[in-house]
């Protein structure tokens, strides 16, 4: 979708957020033997840290640092 539509952005609403880092992990991993066959520019994580917001419940401790791409914080946003 990102491809085709290139100004596309999305937004993932989620009480629970701590899936989305294994999710990504998982699409790059089945993404890395496919690379030189598919339409895909970039690995999904990639796409996803460009182009989706996450909004979470930030109640919960394990959700306080959400990961990010090489370490960098200043790619998320924190709203209190």
């Amino acid at each position: 979708m990102f491809e085709l539509y290139p100004r596309l952005k999305c937004t993932v609403f989620e009480c629970g957020a701590n899936w989305i880092s294994a999710w990504l992990d998982r699409l790059d991993h089945k993404y890395e033997p496919l690379a030189g066959r598919t339409v895909l520019k970039m690995k999904p994580s990639e796409y996803f840290y460009r182009r989706c917001l996450v909004s979470a419940d930030l109640d919960r401790a394990d959700l306080m640092r959400p990961p990010c791409p090489s370490g960098e914080r200043d790619s998320v946003r924190e709203v209190w």
